[in-house]
Parts: C-alpha cells; structure tokens; sequence
C-alpha cells in the first residue's frame, strides 16, 4: 500500500449520528465485515444514541459524506483488581472510570487505508478531553477474536486478567500511560 492510498484527518469529517441524519448524510450504503454491525448501524444505532446507550458517531468522507466508518462511546469501568497494573491507580475506589469503545467499524472499501488508526486516535482526542473535566481514566473495548486482540494489543491496550464471557476479551489502555497526554 502506498502512503498516497492512507486517509488523514482532513479526508474525513466526524459527525453524531442525529446530526448525519438530519444533514440527510445516506448511512444505508455502509458495509464493513460484520454483519451484525451493518444491522446495528442501520436498525438500532439511532435509537441507542436517543436514550444515551452508547453515543454514535460516524465517519465520512469530507467531500461526497460517504460513511466510511463509525463507532460507539459509551462510560465504563474496570474493577482495579482486573489488572495489576491497576492496582496502584488509588488505593480508595474499587473501580477505575473510563470510557467504552463499543462498536468500531470502517466500510469494506476503506480496508487498508488508516482508517482504524484515525478512529483509534479521535477516540484518544475525546477521552482525553474527558479526562481534563469528569473522571476518565481509561479506554476500554471489548474484542470478539484473537485477530482483534493482537490489534489492539499492538494499538497499546492491556488484556483485563483472567476476563473472557461469551468469546469477548475486555481491554484498556490507560491515558496517562499515552503518549499523547
């Protein structure tokens, strides 16, 4: 893949999804891999980020608006005893606060092309920005394989000990450690 083939920042433009919507942006053309996302996005999304169940946003192209991914954020936390690396975050709360990555998925025509590290690092933007005004600590997401594991593993997140429920591996990265803080 050739370096002009990778997306920047400025070839894509980020929207919640009620603004997508009213903004007439079409995300019935969205395609990525997994079906059960395609269903998510096009039967349940909007429903979901009406009654703050996870906050959808999607990304499109900057020109034509075409969706070429999207994600989900929603709060979360991680029981400070999941990770040794955890346990000397404070030693007063049982959990550590942090924010969900809940659906991450780009179009099957965008494979390949750095759109998974621009969705990664607007998320790192936002949890940062979090972080500065309420308790946010972490990032977490949940993978469904071992590819995905290995990916986030090489994006810097930590395997949450001993956690596996019905084929998902809960991860985090926390924001201090980021090199971006």
């Amino acid at each position: 893949m050739s370096a002009g083939n990778l997306l920047k920042f400025s070839d894509v433009k980020v929207y919640s999804i009620s603004k997508a919507i009213e903004e007439s942006i079409n995300i019935s053309t969205f395609k990525c891999e997994n079906e059960d996302f395609n269903y998510y996005l096009l039967n349940t999304a909007l429903d979901d980020d009406k009654k703050n169940i996870g906050k959808v946003f999607l990304f499109t192209t900057y020109n034509n608006k075409k969706v070429v991914g999207f994600l989900t954020l929603a709060m979360s936390q991680v029981k400070r005893f999941e990770h040794e690396t955890l346990q000397t975050v404070t030693t007063t709360q049982e959990y550590i606060p942090g924010i969900l990555l809940g659906h991450i998925a780009r179009h099957l025509e965008y494979r390949g092309r750095g759109l998974g590290i621009l969705m990664r690092d607007w998320v790192v933007r936002q949890a940062l920005y979090l972080s500065r005004r309420v308790g946010c600590r972490l990032i977490i997401l949940q993978a469904f394989d071992d590819n995905l594991v290995e990916m986030y593993r090489h994006w810097g997140f930590l395997p949450v000990d001993d956690f596996e429920e019905a084929g998902r591996r809960k991860m985090f990265i926390d924001l201090l450690w980021h090199p971006s803080k």
